[in-house]
């Protein structure tokens, strides 16, 4: 393998040939690119720097283009810069590499090691997995930066029931000297420091890519409006005034944290141009989302897998338009509430309004500016994460509703809502439907006995039970007190004398033990079918097995009754 290395910096030169010394490749490196001379040998990579002529610079890259087209060419950024970067490309680059880099990302542009997952075309995912530590909100790294060791001391005390790692710095420039080896999830941050002061400091930090996006918390002895202001201005998400509260600071903090793990998340791209999507996978990824890149609407509606967290779509597919995409989209239940952005040229307000009109949540015009991209992405992921959350909500509410608080079997409101539903199939259909009233025996003495939770106790006991006896198609709930009902489609009373008396031979044979001392279940059973006993409504089912219940208690329990004969166990 041949590289060639064009860099001004004599320092990243020397480092870059010590890194291919350690990789055994050949690599050349020179300040400047002398294309004539390039053509002539059979380079493998070229690196080159981004210039202050950038129209030169294109110029150059066209020629080595033209004459080198299958060298793979790859620019180095001192930060990123869209505009630049679509300018890049557009003359032949093929990939970008920022810096300072690490060996490993200088071997993953070579194709030496696998690239990470940012800037890999990923799978469709079948569920999002997160390490534990993650799940719980992680443990996450802390600068604190302010030059009195006192009040170090006491920010690290406020933070460190958290559990984080928390480094500290007594200067602006031993800040910016900690973060070139350890990159960390959030600073807070004095003003009043010698050498460069807070805002010094808050301006380098939003100036290099690397950290302008670490949220910084100032905590300072100045209390103007102006200054709280100028704070917000220089980047600043929160300004607290010293003497802090310390729990109002590290509930603070550990919201921050949790909220930058949760609002992570799966994005899809349907774009035609390898170059925008590039882009948006690097910038995305660098956020921690998880990305998938669709070079047409018919591949991105044909994948199977979980659905994504937010579409990015663009104005023109080859296959259809992003109107035509978003009708489809919002006709998939999966992909119906999933927010829409569409990627358009500024002369396309006409059709952006009108994707808009049909489905599509927001728009963003090419070529983006970075900070707008994250913050409209932000801003879509935390409406689909609270859309999710409420949907959640919504049906655990539903799931309680339905459900007996205590055993967990469904609640009499939804047995008489199924009982009127089953009766109606029945009927419609001309099918059997049985139903059983079930009660415990002697059940208020086991309650003065042994006390209402020993009662309890008992009760789900028996519901774990019943619930192993019946079909998947049967329905059991608690009716109310110590009586539970059973709906059973296409069952008559042969069928429910054979239930019956299933129940019977489990339970008495059953007992629940309490402090070493066994409490025998016995049951008594009333059972009713339609249409062997003639019925004009449902309610007339119920009574007909609580009548049966009521013989059964008095013929002396511990069996089951129905229209058709009694039966003792």
């Amino acid at each position: 393998m041949k590289v060639l290395f064009c860099d001004q910096n004599r320092t990243l030169r020397i480092v870059v040939e010590k890194y291919a010394k350690d990789l055994g490749i050949a690599l050349q490196a020179v300040s400047e690119l002398d294309v004539a001379a390039a053509a002539k040998q059979d380079f493998d990579f070229i690196f080159l720097e981004w210039p202050a002529e950038e129209k030169r610079f294109c110029e150059k890259i066209g020629d080595l283009h033209s004459r080198l087209g299958q060298t793979a060419k790859i620019v180095l950024l001192n930060n990123l810069h869209v505009p630049r970067l679509h300018q890049a490309y557009r003359c032949g680059v093929n990939d970008f590499l920022l810096k300072p880099f690490s060996l490993r990302s200088f071997k993953q542009k070579l194709g030496l090691e696998k690239a990470s997952p940012l800037t890999d075309v990923l799978p469709l995912r079948q569920e999002r997995v997160f390490p534990d530590s993650a799940r719980k909100g992680g443990k996450k790294k802390i600068l604190i930066i302010d030059d009195s060791p006192l009040m170090r001391k006491l920010i690290r005390q406020a933070l460190s029931p958290g559990g984080h790692t928390i480094f500290t710095a007594g200067s602006g420039r031993e800040a910016l000297d900690v973060l070139q080896t350890e990159p960390v999830d959030l600073i807070t941050l004095d003003l009043e420091m010698p050498g460069m002061d807070g805002y010094q400091v808050c301006r380098s930090l939003k100036e290099n890519d690397k950290t302008r996006d670490i949220p910084v918390i100032i905590i300072s002895t100045r209390t103007d409006a102006k200054e709280k202001q100028k704070g917000f201005q220089y980047g600043a998400v929160e300004y607290y005034e010293k003497p802090f509260q310390a729990d109002d600071l590290r509930a603070f903090v550990e919201d921050l944290l949790q909220t930058q793990h949760k609002e992570a998340g799966y994005v899809a791209i349907v774009l035609t141009a390898p170059t925008t999507a590039h882009i948006l996978r690097y910038l995305l990824g660098k956020r921690g989302h998880q990305v998938q890149w669709f070079t047409s609407a018919g591949q991105f509606l044909a994948a199977q897998g979980a659905a994504p967290d937010l579409i990015i779509m663009d104005m023109c597919l080859p296959d259809m338009s992003a109107l035509g995409l978003c009708l489809k989209i919002n006709k998939q239940e999966s992909l119906r509430f999933v927010p829409k952005i569409v990627l358009a040229g500024k002369k396309e307000k006409e059709r952006v309004f009108k994707v808009l009109e049909h489905g599509a949540d927001d728009y963003i015009y090419s070529p983006f500016d970075a900070v707008e991209l994250y913050a409209r992405v932000k801003a879509h992921l935390r409406a689909r994460m609270l859309h999710e959350d409420l949907l959640r909500k919504n049906s655990l509410l539903q799931t309680l509703s339905i459900t007996d608080g205590l055993t967990g079997l469904l609640n009499r409101r939804y047995l008489d809502n199924r009982l009127k539903a089953e009766y109606a199939r029945a009927v419609r259909e001309g099918n059997p439907l049985g139903y059983i009233l079930l009660d415990v025996d002697d059940f208020k003495s086991v309650n003065d006995s042994f006390g209402h939770p020993v009662g309890d106790q008992l009760l789900q006991e028996l519901a774990h039970v019943m619930n192993r006896s019946c079909r998947v198609s049967d329905v059991i709930g608690r009716y109310g007190g110590d009586e539970f009902a059973l709906i059973l489609p296409n069952t008559g009373y042969k069928g429910l004398e054979v239930v019956a008396q299933r129940m019977l031979n489990t339970l008495c044979n059953y007992g629940l033990v309490v402090d070493g001392r066994k409490i025998p279940i016995s049951i008594s059973l009333g059972l009713a079918a339609f249409p062997e006993s003639v019925v004009n409504h449902e309610q007339a089912l119920v009574e007909l097995a609580d009548k049966a219940l009521y013989r059964a208690k008095a013929l002396g329990k511990k069996q089951f009754q129905s229209a058709a004969g009694s039966h003792e166990n």
